[in-house]
């Protein structure tokens, strides 16, 4: 299977996990979305030393949000007590953000 396609089905594994995160926001949905999201990161990871020259910074802006996405969910996660707590954190000042256009860029 081509990485892309890998790529693919991990975005809409993560999104689906999200969608259900959404409905209690609890450490163990939340910890769907970060299983989810580090077979992503590594995949991305891999596709950017075979991606073409003029999808690299959309690739690398996706690797760094996912990066600073892991930093702040394992500083929060230190204070977890419970899988059924309220799991809710916010975006770094500065940091990157979801890269709306990825994936309408990688398939053409």
């Amino acid at each position: 299977m081509e990485i892309i396609k890998k790529i693919e089905i991990l975005s809409k594994r993560s999104k689906f996990a999200y969608q259900e995160y959404l409905k209690g926001k609890k450490y163990y949905q939340a910890k769907r979305i970060f299983s989810a999201n580090k077979e992503l990161l590594e995949l991305l990871k891999e596709f950017q030393f075979v991606c073409d020259s003029d999808l690299l910074e959309i690739v690398c802006s996706y690797i760094f949000h996912l990066e600073d996405w892991f930093l702040q969910f394992k500083e929060k996660e230190k204070q977890v007590t419970n899988l059924e707590e309220e799991f809710v954190f916010f975006r770094f000042d500065n940091s990157f953000s979801f890269p709306s256009e990825f994936y309408k860029k990688i398939k053409n």
